[in-house]
């Protein structure tokens, strides 16, 4: 681990990478300017069409794929370079040494993913401020938890996926494209495919996860409320209680049957009941 520490220190192409990833940042941090000086010259009704300004959405992509290459040229260089041959004979066990270039990987990947993203998350509070929703993502910094610490996650495992894919393909050009494929092509040729298959394939895409894990963890720790319970008498389930029923119940037994009888769509008809039916 060392060693691999030493290697990225000296590589000229992990400091072009990490200055890719600020190029990045830097370019969501003006994009983001200019959208909040388009919305405060709006009116107040086209100011509600604005979509969140989450600037992750932006810059993740391209610090996925920067800091992804950082742990792919790990193996790849040496490959390219020969000395993996060297590495082998001093360190004959693969599975230490492919685990000591992983940890190397993924601890890159978990310190620059949380930079990158903390800078983009000052950024939008600085030029955000105090404006309302939707156009802010996170009206209190509380908000932006989950989704800082979720795309430093899917950051670590870019990096460590870019490696397992460097020690597969053994090639720096053929790891850097098929990670530029994944990270960068796959979500812009997933919006051409039929709904059904666009779907599925943007569900399992790395730089979608960003903004898709926070609005899970949001759902799951912070349910919707149950709605109130409807009047007596206008209910259209075949399973809703009578009137009197109704009104004798206690109130948390109307919100427990409410919530969990089917909304029935109506029948159309002046009596869509046979006439043995008895009707109350």
């Amino acid at each position: 681990m060392a060693a691999e520490f030493l290697k990225v220190r000296t590589l000229r192409s992990t400091w072009a990478f990490l200055g890719g990833g600020v190029a990045a940042s830097l370019l969501g941090a003006f994009i983001l300017f200019m959208l909040v000086q388009s919305y405060d010259a709006a009116s107040p009704a086209n100011k509600l069409n604005y979509e969140t300004a989450d600037p992750t959405v932006v810059t993740m992509p391209f610090v996925m794929f920067f800091i992804g290459a950082i742990g792919a040229m790990l193996i790849t260089s040496e490959f390219g370079t020969r000395s993996i041959g060297p590495a082998l004979l001093a360190l004959a066990q693969r599975r230490t040494l492919i685990g000591a270039k992983a940890t190397v990987a993924g601890f890159i990947g978990l310190t620059c993913g949380a930079a990158f993203v903390l800078l983009a998350f000052a950024d939008a509070r600085l030029m955000l401020g105090n404006r309302p929703t939707p156009i802010n993502p996170w009206p209190r910094w509380t908000d932006a938890i989950p989704t800082v610490l979720c795309a430093t996650v899917i950051v670590t495992v870019t990096a460590l996926v870019a490696m397992g894919l460097g020690a597969l393909l053994r090639s720096t050009a053929g790891t850097l494209t098929t990670l530029g494929s994944l990270v960068l092509v796959a979500p812009i040729f997933a919006h051409f495919l039929p709904t059904v298959w666009q779907l599925r394939l943007a569900s399992v895409l790395l730089p979608n996860l960003t903004p898709s894990w926070p609005a899970a963890t949001t759902r799951t720790c912070c349910p919707r409320p149950a709605l109130p319970p409807s009047p007596p008498g206008t209910s259209c389930s075949p399973s809703a209680p009578a009137p009197s029923h109704s009104a004798a119940a206690t109130p948390l037994d109307r919100r427990l049957k409410a919530a969990a009888t089917p909304a029935w769509p109506p029948i159309p008809g002046p009596n869509p009941l046979p006439r043995s039916f008895p009707l109350h």
